[in-house]
């Protein structure tokens, strides 16, 4: 996270941004967006987007399974994140809901097929498009 400061006349300087990626801190390109009294949001670039999820799942029975999406750089804005999200799956795969938001719940048709999950977000301060997926199958077992 990282932060726009106002100086005494009340405008917004550009500053340095720094995202902690767990491991170590990453200096972002930031620029800032509209003036209030301390801050309101700041941008580094969206980079990417990591989707998460079963790999292979272990089932009888056609699976139904989450899927969740994050955002890779991209805004920081205290009132809440600004991306759009668009879910596709591979056919033999179906949303069951989510879509539009940073989580689905799919469901598994076709057995031991390797599959396809993938989202792409749309930053909305910059227009940005990521996407990322990931491979998935079903393996029927009792």
């Amino acid at each position: 996270m990282g932060y726009v400061n106002s100086n005494p006349s009340g405008t917004y300087a550009p500053t340095a941004v720094y995202r902690f990626d767990g491991t170590s801190w990453q200096q972002l390109s930031a620029v800032y967006v509209g003036g209030g009294p301390s801050f309101t949001k700041i941008a580094g670039k969206l980079t990417g987007v990591k989707v998460t999820g079963p790999l292979v799942v272990q089932s009888p029975n056609p699976p139904v399974e989450t899927f969740t999406a994050s955002p890779i750089g991209g805004w920081y804005d205290p009132s809440g994140p600004k991306y759009s999200y668009n879910w596709t799956v591979s056919p033999g795969l179906s949303i069951v809901s989510g879509q539009g938001t940073n989580s689905v719940i799919v469901k598994y048709g076709q057995q031991y097929v390797q599959q396809t999950v993938t989202c792409q977000i749309t930053e909305a301060g910059t227009g940005t498009v990521a996407s990322g997926s990931i491979n998935t199958s079903w393996e029927p077992r009792s």
